[in-house]
């Protein structure tokens, strides 16, 4: 079963919690009856998951500012066989939130073992949906781009190895999506779960950082003196 391709769907969820959020690659299969909308098949691919849950990725938003993240990593492979005339599937990837959540969903390509280069980034907050074209290029195989390139100049031989190179490299594509709610949690100093029965102070936090910018430097959390971990 492990050698099987798994639908590419995945629930942001904590463990004993809820689903913060729907990932989902899906294929776009057009049909007369929907017209232009189409209908929307998970695509399947070959999946493995990265052992070391604990391995730290770093995202660059700045150039002094690195953010690094942990949680579980997977490692896709989709194979599409198709015919010359046949032409290429649209695929596109689709997130939504649940009601009463935040998440910070990135896009972008895997340019090392612990970076990643995000290109796209948006915030979904309360059934927010967002669907994200996949625009892919088929790189030829060895074998056809060495008979590609048999009739040109050594000088263009060599530029050409060196641009299918770049593209190789940075043919690893990327999704992370990220729970707001436990990293507000940790801002605040305040226990795990904590914001997850206070719906309105966490949509109020939300319209302070977003809104008004408020850094989260500023924000702090003194418990009651009764010590039992509620927010007064």
């Amino acid at each position: 079963a492990a050698a099987q391709p798994q639908p590419f769907t995945y629930a942001l969820q904590q463990r004993g919690r809820c689903p913060q959020a729907i990932v989902s690659v899906d294929e776009v299969v057009r049909s007369s009856s929907l017209g232009n909308a189409g209908q929307h098949l998970p695509t399947h691919s070959f999946v493995r998951q990265r052992p070391n849950v604990a391995a730290r990725v770093g995202v660059a938003i700045g150039a002094t500012t690195t953010v690094h993240f942990a949680g579980h990593h997977y490692v896709h492979v989709l194979l599409q066989q198709r015919f010359a005339s046949t032409p290429a599937p649209r695929l596109v990837l689709r997130a939504r939130a649940a009601q009463y959540a935040a998440v910070v969903v990135l896009v972008g390509k895997v340019v090392g073992a612990d970076a990643f280069d995000p290109a796209f980034a948006v915030l979904l907050r309360n059934q927010d949906e967002v669907e994200v074209p996949l625009d892919t290029d088929a790189v030829p195989p060895p074998k056809q781009f060495k008979a590609r390139v048999k009739a040109l100049s050594p000088e263009q031989q060599q530029f050409a190895k060196m641009y299918r190179s770049m593209q190789i490299g940075g043919s690893l594509f990327g999704v992370v999506a990220i729970d707001v709610r436990p990293q507000l949690e940790r801002c605040l100093n305040v226990p795990p779960h904590a914001l997850s029965k206070e719906l309105e102070l966490f949509e109020l936090l939300l319209e302070l950082l977003l809104e008004y910018e408020v850094p989260t430097d500023v924000l702090s959390y003194e418990a009651d003196t009764d010590g039992d971990g509620q927010i007064n």
